[in-house]
């Protein structure tokens, strides 16, 4: 009998002490896209907490987005890990359904996880300008959707085909990053909106200091319907997250960002990550207590996932068994 089986079997037993018997231990890269300090703090949260029992040894490492991220991992033989925004899944499955075979290449490997947490879109116009809404945006004469092949750049394009019925003028888009775009949304007047997508609170717009309500404010989001259009949901920002904007609470909307595998799935893969997910139901409960920021944004429609995308083998049994609430904690109460 194999050192390896006779690891199996005393995990079996319970003996936990000797759990790193049981797999062999393995390093997997976790890619993230520069959704900034909160979201790189969240990654971190969860390598940090990740108990040895799941012997998973997570090494984060940024890249532009989860398009980049897909392009890298596409020769890769290796287990991986990345944050996948549900309205990008939706949009890579679209693309292939219209004949686009490489981008069903590209999300086929895609198995999700869990979902992370719930980004929230703040779109920031100069104080004197005549938008009231986000509905107002299909009338903008030029938006920053923040770099080139970024999510919040994906997502917002989606968006605004989501709301309007018809995609985003190029002629009308730039790719700068927020803190460039927010000079110049209040300098030359060269951006007319600036999109930010960030878990809650998102630093760029929290470190403000009191008097920058006198050069920008955020626009809310004000429904043509009931229903936000799908896999959208209308959010609060907090006026306690953004004090030196916002007087009151203010709607706005939010996409899910799904934790995903990506890479060969046979039975040590599919053992691993159910023991990733079972870990991670403990340690967002125990990060939501410590009041770690961006950890009491699961969606409340986390049972569903993304259209396009499907949860890896056992892990939606996984997930039951967390019996997470139907609605989570809101943010920054």
């Amino acid at each position: 009998m194999t050192g390896r089986m006779w690891g199996r079997i005393l995990c079996a037993l319970g003996l936990l002490f000797l759990a790193r018997l049981c797999w062999s231990s393995s390093e997997v890269t976790v890619m993230t896209g520069p959704g900034g300090p909160l979201q790189d703090s969240m990654v971190q949260d969860l390598v940090n907490a990740l108990p040895p029992i799941a012997d998973l040894q997570l090494k984060p490492r940024t890249m532009s987005g989860m398009a980049d991220s897909l392009m890298r991992l596409q020769q890769s033989t290796e287990l991986s890990l990345l944050l996948v925004p549900a309205d990008a899944v939706a949009a890579y499955q679209e693309a292939a359904d219209l004949g686009f075979r490489k981008a069903g290449d590209l999300i086929r490997p895609l198995r999700l996880l869990v979902p992370l947490y719930r980004a929230q879109f703040l779109v920031l116009v100069r104080a004197d300008s005549q938008l009231e809404s986000m509905t107002d945006l299909q009338w903008i004469r030029r938006i920053n959707l923040g770099p080139l092949k970024s999510d919040a750049a994906m997502s917002m394009s989606r968006l605004y085909k989501s709301m309007f019925g018809t995609p985003l003028p190029p002629g009308r888009v730039t790719h700068y990053s927020d803190e460039e775009a927010l000079k110049r949304l209040v300098g030359d007047h060269s951006v007319d909106a600036v999109v930010v997508l960030s878990a809650a609170p998102a630093k760029v717009l929290a470190d403000m200091k009191p008097e920058a309500r006198h050069y920008v404010r955020l626009l809310r989001y004000e429904p043509v319907s009931n229903d936000a259009p799908s896999p959208y949901e209308a959010v609060t920002a907090f006026a306690s997250d953004y004090s030196s904007l916002l007087s009151e609470d203010l709607t706005t909307l939010g996409v899910a960002f799904w934790l995903a595998a990506h890479g060969p799935y046979d039975e040590e893969a599919s053992e691993r990550l159910s023991h990733l997910v079972e870990n991670w139901c403990q340690i967002r409960a125990q990060l939501q207590a410590a009041g770690r920021p961006g950890w009491a944004q699961i969606p409340s429609t986390h049972w569903v996932p993304p259209p396009g995308a499907s949860y890896a083998e056992s892990i939606a049994e996984r997930l039951i068994s967390c019996q997470m609430p139907d609605k989570a904690p809101p943010s920054g109460r």
